[in-house]
């Protein structure tokens, strides 16, 4: 009885099981193309990826760090390859920039190029991982001292939390910059600042902040509003001048400038001593110039003279190194010392194809006759040559 009374209801509802066949196919289809949309958004790897990861600590704010340093490095790069004489590059995004009045360029978009007197300031901004953005500009200054080849220009990286203003439209060698203090997102970055690098034999001279700087190498430099303006060497030599006194420094030194006046930028004292350069320097000068990057552990090869020596890797440009401290080193004495009945065998000198920067250049070792160790850059207590 009961099996005859669903027979009925059946077929007094011919359109129940069409009805129910046509949910389930648009259930189907919505299912599929909300999968699509997700895949697209790039959510579906992300979602995979964190259900069979690690989580990250809270706080920790390096994930992905090195990959977005990477990329806006490569990015900017390739937006500003061909950057003329005297001229201001968007590089990565985030940057914001002040034309002087009645200019008709842009520059509001990545790749973006104008002329240095066109701009009355600039700001870039900091390394965000959560925006992965990290605002960087590139200029180009034409060097401008007596040793420097004819149309030969310096680079500088804007990078970070930094501003940078014009102090004089006619003269683009002269402004200033600050940079904010905040949150650091990652050690490979630690400060924002500015980054020079130039060609060997290549010199410029600036002022900046109120104080004349010259330069013959590679420098990082980072200032903060009423605190002090810090310029570290790589490689090469500097001085910078302040309130009439004149400090020279060499690579892998650190000198200080006190800061303040109205604008917070202004030199309120004397250039400090030299010190040595810091574990941030280095992290700093390795991530924009790929200056001092750590070697990566390898296994040193063994000669048939029992010599070891290390592979370094062909794109790394060796540079001085950096001294331990200030007040010099002590050439270590050789060791006269033989084993009874053996004579002393000269030691192989591996081939290598390291630039070594001028005035660097060591000699051959006569066979059996030992050397003493050099002294690093910047070992007579910080008083380097001037420039």
């Amino acid at each position: 009885m009961t099996n005859q009374r669903r027979t009925q209801s059946r077929a007094n509802d011919p359109y129940g099981s069409v009805i129910g066949i046509l949910v389930g196919i648009m259930t189907l289809l919505i299912l599929g193309i909300l999968g699509l949309a997700i895949s697209r958004a790039g959510l579906l790897s992300g979602i995979l990826f964190l259900a069979g990861s690690t989580p990250t600590p809270a706080g920790s704010g390096f994930l992905g760090c090195q990959e977005l340093i990477d990329q806006a490095m490569l990015v900017s790069g390739s937006n500003c390859d061909n950057l003329g004489p005297n001229q201001i590059c968007y590089g990565n995004h985030a940057v914001e920039a002040e034309l002087i009045p009645n200019a008709n360029e842009k520059f509001t978009n990545a790749g973006d190029v104008v002329d240095l007197d066109l701009i009355q300031r600039l700001k870039t901004t900091p390394l965000d991982l959560s925006k992965q953005e990290w605002g960087i500009a590139v200029l180009n200054i034409i060097a401008n001292l007596p040793r420097s080849l004819p149309g030969e220009s310096v680079k500088m990286v804007v990078f970070g939390n930094t501003t940078l203003g014009n102090n004089n439209q006619t003269d683009v060698q002269s402004f200033y910059f600050f940079s904010e203090l905040g949150r650091i997102y990652c050690d490979k970055v630690p400060f924002d600042g500015l980054m020079v690098t130039m060609p060997d034999g290549t010199g410029i001279s600036l002022m900046i902040n109120g104080s004349e700087l010259t330069l013959m190498g590679n420098a990082s430099l980072r200032a903060v509003q009423n605190g002090n303006m810090d310029v570290s060497l790589y490689s090469g030599t500097a001085s910078i001048t302040a309130n009439g006194q004149t400090q020279n420094f060499t690579a892998g030194q650190t000198v200080q400038v006190p800061l303040g006046g109205a604008n917070g930028t202004d030199p309120v004292g004397v250039p400090s001593e030299p010190t040595t350069l810091s574990p941030q320097d280095l992290n700093i000068a390795c991530s924009l110039a790929g200056l001092f990057c750590p070697l990566p552990t390898s296994v040193p090869t063994v000669n048939s003279q029992g010599t070891q020596t290390t592979a370094v890797p062909g794109n790394i440009t060796p540079l001085p190194t950096v001294p331990g401290s200030t007040s010099g080193s002590t050439p270590v004495p050789p060791s006269n010392t033989q084993p009874p009945d053996t004579q002393p065998q000269p030691t192989p000198q591996p081939e290598s194809t390291k630039r070594i920067p001028p005035g660097q250049e060591k000699k051959t070792p006569t066979p059996g006759q030992a050397q003493p160790i050099d002294s690093p850059p910047g070992g007579n207590g910080g008083n380097g040559q001037k420039p």
